[in-house]
């Protein structure tokens, strides 16, 4: 998620009114429904996050290795994944947020009672660098973040996990 950009909600600064600043990555309002079927491709357990109206994570649900999940949402709500015992940021079709697509083609004539259909997204793990994943393992045995230190490890590696653990 990008914090830095922010977007402005009503008011105005200029006449000495609080601004109240939201994150851009949020979900914002939308009659447009989207039916999705999450599966996780992984061997690891995820947790999936729904973005909300102020740009918070609400966690929707943990999935276990190669379960699927069926849900109703909007095209204007993100969806974030992360690995539940690492909280490494997981990704869905290669990228890092979700956003759902209408669930009918563009276009395509609608009558009468009709199921929706349900697009399937693939969680999967990220393509990481040697340094990402090092990092990564190394984290995995600390019980302390500053034990990094303590290591005989590259400073490139220590400086990596005091990265991660901010």
């Amino acid at each position: 998620m990008d914090e830095e950009h922010v977007e402005e909600q009503e008011g105005n600064a200029n006449n000495g009114e609080q601004v109240e600043r939201l994150p851009a990555l949020r979900s914002l309002y939308s009659r447009v429904q989207s039916f999705v079927r999450f599966v996780n491709r992984t061997q690891r357990s995820v947790d999936v996050f729904w973005l909300n109206y102020q740009g918070v994570r609400q966690r929707y649900k943990r999935l276990e290795p190669r379960e699927q999940l069926k849900i109703s949402t909007y095209v204007s709500h993100p969806w974030v994944f992360q690995d539940s015992e690492t909280t490494a940021k997981l990704v869905v079709n290669s990228e890092d947020v979700f956003f759902p697509k209408p669930w009918y083609e563009e276009g395509q004539g609608i009558q009468g009672p009709v199921s929706p259909r349900h697009i399937t997204v693939y969680i999967s793990i990220p393509l990481y660098t040697l340094k990402e994943r090092a990092t990564q393992v190394i984290w995995s045995h600390l019980r302390d973040p500053k034990d990094a230190y303590k290591l005989d490890i590259p400073a490139i590696l220590m400086s990596g996990i005091a990265e991660w653990a901010a």
